[in-house]
């Protein structure tokens, strides 16, 4: 580079010039909701941290969460996540974005808490497949895009390990699966950003 380059890269203009998306999606401890004090303030903390290095970066960008402990009911869990995320600083809250889970928080849970907070959903579609009742993606999916607004929607798209493990990622998706979802979606006719959660 030279002896007088600069010993920074501006990142915001790589991830421009590339046309790149950045999001975090923070450790399995990082839960907004729990019933721990401790976890919370500590979440709190990783959030603003996040926040923080956003800002310096000039990174306009998101933190993916979910919902997280359904200690006490899912009631409960969606009211606690609730209540912490207006503690959370303004600048934090408008990076939040949730994401429905495999086990404990569907689409329907999720989607309802978000249009609460007036923030966005990202739909994880392996997770949709292993934790729904009846509900068929078609009809939730331009509800799910509509919470993201102005902004381009994002979405996570995996294939389960096998049969017996249909809750971990596999190492590659399965292309079949990959274009039925997207021939069942189609029809929303908007862009969206598909992140792929391979090994």
């Amino acid at each position: 580079f030279g002896a007088n380059a600069p010993l920074y890269l501006d990142v915001n203009a790589i991830i421009k010039e590339n046309n790149l998306r950045v999001d975090i999606h923070p450790s399995a401890y990082t839960v907004l909701n729990s019933v721990n004090e401790n976890v919370v303030t500590s979440t709190i903390n990783i959030l603003e941290f996040y926040q923080k290095m956003y800002e310096c970066m000039k990174i306009d960008s998101k933190i993916v969460l979910h919902v997280g402990s359904k200690t006490g009911g899912k009631r409960l869990g969606i009211k606690r996540f609730i209540d912490n995320f207006n503690k959370l600083d303004e600048k934090v809250q408008k990076l939040i974005v949730v994401e429905n889970d495999d086990r404990s928080y569907n689409i329907r849970n999720v989607l309802s808490l978000c249009k609460k907070l007036g923030i966005p959903m990202v739909l994880d579609y392996h997770h949709f497949k292993v934790n729904k009742n009846n509900e068929k993606i078609e009809d939730y999916i331009e509800r799910i895009f509509n919470t993201w607004k102005t902004e381009t929607p994002k979405i996570h798209f995996s294939s389960p390990k096998d049969k017996k493990n249909k809750r971990s990622h596999n190492d590659y998706i399965n292309v079949d699966d990959f274009i039925d979802f997207l021939e069942r979606i189609k029809f929303t006719n908007k862009d969206f950003d598909v992140m792929i959660e391979a090994k």
